[in-house]
């Protein structure tokens, strides 16, 4: 599903919830200007693990965008977000319940 506008205001460009994730991850991105954007999960190496958005244009405004990661393995990884030339990236632990 695409990204929803958020009407509740982040302070940093780039926040997730819940951190630690199991199943669904909340993507919260403000645009400051409209822009072409990546949001990408990578593992400690850098290697692209997930892309959940690939190049896609935004207009400014604050999205919150719901996406699952359970086809990604137990593991610390960071969560990479690309615009208007700047890298905003937060630290995403993925944990299985057994």
């Amino acid at each position: 599903t695409p990204p929803n506008i958020n009407d509740d205001p982040i302070d940093a460009p780039l926040q997730i919830y819940p951190n630690p994730a199991s199943g669904n991850l909340n993507i919260v991105f403000k645009v400051e200007q409209d822009s072409d954007i990546d949001i990408v999960l990578v593992d400690p190496v850098g290697r692209i693990v997930k892309q959940f958005i690939d190049g896609e244009k935004f207009v400014t405004n604050q999205y919150v965008w719901t996406t699952d990661v359970e086809d990604v393995p137990q593991g610390l990884y960071y969560l990479k977000y690309y615009h208007n030339n700047q890298v905003n990236t937060v630290p995403l632990a993925v944990m299985r319940s057994y």
